[in-house]
């Protein structure tokens, strides 16, 4: 008995929506809908505001604005914070971070460390 389509062995395998697409982190899993919950109860348990949340994102922009290398620096306020499309309540577009490689970092054990404040030796492992 065969199906209809056939199956092809060739055909690639497709990533589903529901796991970002194959990229990792996006579609309906991600920082977004991962914090929600958390923030939902500090919002909660301490009376914190959606204005007073929508600050964060406009304080953060004053410190992009700063940073001549930011992708965006120009101000924004709490009503453009409020006014944006929402992601996943209570998080609005411009509550979310942008997804950039900026901040990838590498670190290596080597067998000595040095004190640099007291010029010591350390042998480590």
């Amino acid at each position: 008995m065969s199906s209809y389509p056939p199956a092809s062995p060739a055909a690639p395998s497709l990533p589903s929506p529901a796991s970002g697409g194959g990229k990792g982190g996006g579609g309906p899993i991600g920082p977004p809908t991962s914090f929600k919950i958390p923030v939902l109860r500090y919002m909660n348990t301490y009376g914190l505001t959606h204005e007073q949340l929508a600050m964060v994102s406009v304080v953060q922009r004053e410190w992009a604005a700063k940073n001549p290398r930011a992708t965006f620096r120009q101000p924004i306020t709490v009503e453009d914070v409020l006014n944006s499309r929402m992601i996943a309540y209570p998080f609005r577009l411009l509550q979310c971070c942008l997804v950039t490689a900026g901040g990838g970092a590498s670190t290596r054990k080597l067998p000595y460390s040095h004190c640099m404040w007291s010029g010591e030796t350390r042998r480590s492992g």
